[in-house]
């Protein structure tokens, strides 16, 4: 297991790096409470967990999502910034609506794929393309043996204008973590599976980033170690960045972003005995550092949520943080220069789960979630904003000290 190394304070300051920055004496409105539009509904109940995807240069926010009933279509929805409106008919597939991941091509086009599963029991992944008219196949479907189930897509865009995809996929009772780039033509498989063997069932969750070399880094669940993995393809083979924790502590549903210095960060949910922590952790080249203090998270329950990261403009980074225990609720927590600040800001009304951040490139704060009451017909999708900070931190004009020897080489 890679060690935890301390946190280099300067790495993360603004711009390049996220330390400082909120403390700077800047005036910034916080993030949560009052600086957050109420929460409003995206389409009609009942609706699965969203799907987010910004602008970096300007207003534009789009959301996907499952909704309706017996049968979900995946739904899309465009924040052009001043109003919410479908882009294109709801999607209707060979299955219904099961999840979905969504980016933003090199254009700005939003590509999505989506998880159908059909009656018999089976599940496929398939991308498609927003041409401006309609949606439009984006080659074909992602599973390698149509006759396993592909499920839990995740998307993400390469320094080339690539874009890539990780699923798991079943072999049997055993789960495959698999990653496919698309090359401009059709979906080419990225090495062999990123787990390596199949895991036992409950594996999987993935989630993905591109590293502005190109190699593109995996986070997903072990259940058979109970263990967070990382691992990175350098264009022979995947290679294991560790797990993400000590022996000893359950880690699940990892997520993953990448600093505006092209660091990795990593967050997920961390069950120790009956507490519930969710940490955040950055790759600096040659091992995990811990960015600040575990966020609390409650207590130990059988639910479990993704927590979901968004990094401003100028590199400070917030988390949703998604409580457990007999109240869940989904807490919004900001680095404020030397930690997190206390996850006291509620986004959700009742029952949040599956959450989604960004911030848009005109500064807006964008969150989705999905709430899920004890009647499931009344599922639906929420949606919260927030203005843009009134002013850059002091700190912005920092620039990032040099990385140390084998940093970026690895």
């Amino acid at each position: 297991m890679h060690a935890h190394r301390p946190f280099r304070r300067t790495v993360l300051a603004c711009a390049a790096a996220l330390a400082g920055c909120a403390t700077a004496g800047a005036s910034r409105a916080p993030l949560g409470g009052p600086s957050l539009s109420p929460a409003a509904e995206v389409g009609a109940a009942p609706a699965g967990a969203p799907a987010l995807a910004v602008e970096r240069r300007g207003p534009k926010a789009y959301l996907a999502l499952c909704a309706g009933a017996p049968r979900r279509d995946l739904a899309v929805r465009l924040w052009d910034g001043s109003a919410l409106a479908p882009l294109g008919a709801p999607l209707s597939g060979a299955g219904s609506c099961a999840g979905a991941a969504l980016r933003l091509d090199q254009s700005g086009a939003p590509v999505v794929a989506v998880e159908e599963q059909d009656a018999a029991g089976g599940a496929r992944v398939r991308v498609l393309r927003w041409d401006g008219r309609a949606w439009q196949p984006l080659g074909a479907e992602l599973n390698q043996e149509p006759q396993e189930r592909a499920e839990a897509p995740a998307l993400a865009l390469g320094p080339d204008g690539a874009l890539w995809a990780a699923w798991q996929e079943s072999r049997g009772d055993a789960v495959l973590v698999l990653v496919a780039r698309h090359d401009g033509t059709a979906w080419r498989q990225v090495g062999h599976a990123v787990n390596g063997s199949p895991s036992p069932a409950g594996s999987g969750a993935p989630a993905i980033v591109i590293e502005p070399r190109g190699r593109p880094v995996v986070a997903w669940q072990e259940a058979g170690e109970l263990a967070v993995r990382v691992a990175r393809h350098d264009g022979d083979e995947w290679r294991d960045l560790g797990p993400l924790h000590e022996r000893g502590a359950t880690g699940r549903a990892p997520t993953l972003a990448l600093d505006p210095a092209g660091h990795v960060l990593a967050a997920f949910v961390l069950e120790r005995g009956d507490e519930r922590t969710v940490p955040v952790l950055r790759w600096d080249g040659r091992g995990w550092g811990d960015v600040g203090e575990p966020l609390p998270a409650g207590r130990t329950s059988p639910a479990v949520t993704r927590p979901a990261i968004g990094i401003d403009r100028w590199g400070i980074p917030a988390v949703v943080v998604p409580r457990g225990g007999p109240s869940p609720a989904l807490l919004l927590a900001r680095w404020g220069g030397d930690g997190w600040g206390a996850p006291e800001a509620r986004l959700d009304v009742e029952g949040g789960v599956s959450p989604a951040l960004g911030v848009t490139g005109d500064g807006n704060l964008v969150a989705a979630w999905q709430e899920q009451p004890e009647d499931p017909a009344r599922s639906r999708v929420l949606w919260r904003r927030g203005p843009p900070p009134s002013a850059a931190p002091a700190a912005a004009s920092e620039r990032p000290e040099p990385a140390e020897a084998g940093d970026e080489g690895r």
